[in-house]
């Protein structure tokens, strides 16, 4: 790659496997500066490392298989589960190197083979069902995929091992096959066009009722102008295309203003459903005494039923991600930590860097807050949470909506903002950070 002249102006990585997916040759890239497709390094070398990224899954909320990371020795010497029980390399790609062991077979994983995949070996209960595949592009899910393996995997050979998928050995299926399920069944297990219409509508609606709900904040002549702003501005519609929470968000947010204060406090509870975004909206409920105990009550529960479904295994491991993905830069971040990032600042540790610049950045929106009017807190808040935060994209900016509804005042006003905020969107998408200081511009301008 050094001595490829002219230097490569972008790789296309079409690498499969060790070295290719596993972060070394993003490594390499990386030092020589030059600009690859897919995933960087750190995502790259997670990912690879099978028991690594099932933590990250569960973590998140995802069911996985329960396993063990054993040496090969203890597999070739006998059963470490009960069977039937799938071995597999913990650090290849594809299904390269898999092997069923069921019940009745006399050999064991990989007798007589030369196992040429490392001493670290997977094993895993055997749970059968259907291979489904789905590539994700920055937040953007695309298509669903279903591999049919003609033998091997799904056949009756005893102990057999399995190379990876080839046109030979499995049919790609896109998109799958997928049976109407009963009316019972939970939204989250529903057919994908029917989860995503769901959330599609739910989406929509939220939009709208927070749009209602806010227009009290612009002057009256201008609140007809705020409807399409709030449907149709790009972080709507992004939020919208990735059936994204954040409308909801907004909509708890919109509402808090309006509801008594009792009610207000529970709303903004919600908020805890996000937690990157809870910060300054709790420092609003805490400071009032009729908002305190109701926000403290929802949040208590929201924390309740995720420790439940997680397990304190998962609120651990959820703790563990902090550090990758303050370091991680997406296209689309907002916040100044981000804004750091790109710009590289300093030789610090990526990550320590963005935690330590966002928990100042906390501290003095919350002064700010703080010496806000308790009326105009939530329009401060709003920008702030979004300038703070070490994490956040570019759909989490629909909670800013409040405090462009509050600075809607004229047309020259609103228009103003409006426009400034879709021509700041556009070049941040381009790659010029210029989205955060906008953001500061709407929170430190008058209105």
């Amino acid at each position: 790659l050094k001595a490829l002249d002219p230097k490569p102006d972008l790789v296309f990585n079409a690498l499969h496997g060790r070295y290719g997916e596993d972060g070394t040759i993003q490594g390499v890239l990386d030092w020589l500066r030059i600009p690859y497709t897919h995933s960087g390094v750190l995502a790259s070398a997670l990912a690879m490392d099978k028991t690594v990224a099932k933590r990250l899954f569960e973590s998140a909320g995802l069911r996985c298989p329960t396993g063990q990371l054993v040496h090969r020795s203890a597999v070739q010497a006998g059963d470490v589960m009960a069977r039937p029980y799938v071995v597999k390399p913990n650090n290849e790609g594809s299904s390269v190197g898999v092997t069923i062991v069921r019940e009745g077979d006399n050999a064991l994983p990989f007798a007589g083979i030369d196992w040429p995949f490392g001493d670290q070996v997977l094993v895993e209960p055997y749970i059968p069902g259907r291979e489904l595949t789905v590539g994700v592009m920055g937040e953007r899910p695309l298509a669903v995929t279903e591999l049919r393996p003609h033998q091997g995997l799904s056949g009756a050979t005893p102990a057999e091992t399995y190379f990876g998928h080839t046109p030979a050995t499995a049919n790609a299926v896109s998109p799958p096959r997928v049976s109407s399920r009963d009316p019972a069944t939970p939204p989250a297990e529903l057919p994908f066009d029917v989860a995503y219409a769901v959330m599609l509508t739910l989406g929509v609606a939220a939009l709208a009722a927070s749009a209602f709900l806010m227009a009290p904040l612009a002057a009256p002549d201008q609140r007809l102008r705020l409807f399409p702003f709030a449907l149709l501005a790009p972080p709507s519609t992004i939020a919208l295309a990735q059936g994204q929470t954040t409308p909801l968000m907004l909509l708890a947010l919109a509402a808090s203003l309006r509801a008594p204060p009792a009610a207000s406090g529970a709303l903004l509870g919600l908020l805890a459903l996000r937690p990157q975004l809870l910060p300054l909206f709790a420092l609003i409920a805490l400071v009032d005494r009729q908002r305190r105990v109701p926000f403290l009550l929802v949040v208590a529960a929201i924390a309740l039923v995720s420790l439940l479904m997680v397990g304190f295994d998962g609120a651990a491991r959820y703790l563990d991600l902090l550090a990758p993905a303050a370091a991680e830069l997406r296209p689309g971040e907002l916040g100044l930590a981000s804004l750091a990032r790109r710009l590289s600042v300093g030789s610090f540790d990526p990550a320590f860097a963005s935690l330590a610049l966002s928990a100042v950045a906390t501290g003095v929106a919350a002064l700010l807050v703080l010496r806000t009017r308790s009326e105009r807190r939530t329009e401060v808040a709003s920008p702030a949470t979004l300038l703070s935060v070490p994490h956040v994209l570019l759909h989490d900016a629909v909670l800013v909506y409040p405090s462009v509804a509050a600075r809607a005042l004229t047309t020259r006003a609103t228009l103003a903002w409006i426009i400034t905020g879709l021509v700041a969107v556009l070049i941040h998408e381009a790659g010029v950070p210029v989205a955060p200081l906008w953001l500061l511009a709407l929170l430190l301008m008058r209105r």
